[in-house]
């Protein structure tokens, strides 16, 4: 974990900065130490849907770095954030550190998945 910080930034975003744009290429994974940030895509039409809101603790980016698609998102700063920005190579230096990480993005995809099915469940 030191190792993988010790690769890591630390970025600032003021309230309606965007922090990543959906369909850029992605080579980091965040993670939010204070502040707020929401989370669009565009439909169709090109209007943007906001999917979620994500606060202290949690984390983005990470899909870019499993399967090297562009971002499937954007995430714009709802208040003022502090973020923490791990880049691919540091992710994937220590086999140990790279299970672990794997893991926990499971995890996370896991959980947003479900929470997907339960929204679309709801639509129908």
């Amino acid at each position: 974990l030191i190792d993988l910080l010790a690769n890591a930034e630390k970025c600032t975003f003021a309230p309606g900065d965007a922090i990543l744009n959906e369909g850029s290429t992605g080579h980091f994974m965040y993670v939010i130490t204070e502040g707020a940030a929401t989370v669009a895509k565009k439909d169709s039409g090109g209007k943007a849907n906001e999917l979620a809101t994500l606060g202290s603790g949690d984390s983005f980016g990470e899909m870019s770095l499993v399967d090297k698609d562009p971002r499937s998102a954007s995430v714009t700063a709802t208040a003022d954030c502090v973020l923490i920005r791990i880049p691919e190579s540091a992710c994937w230096k220590n086999p140990v550190v790279s299970a672990k990480i794997f893991r926990n993005i499971s995890r996370i995809l896991s959980r947003r998945l479900r929470e997907a099915d339960r929204t679309l469940l709801q639509k129908i």
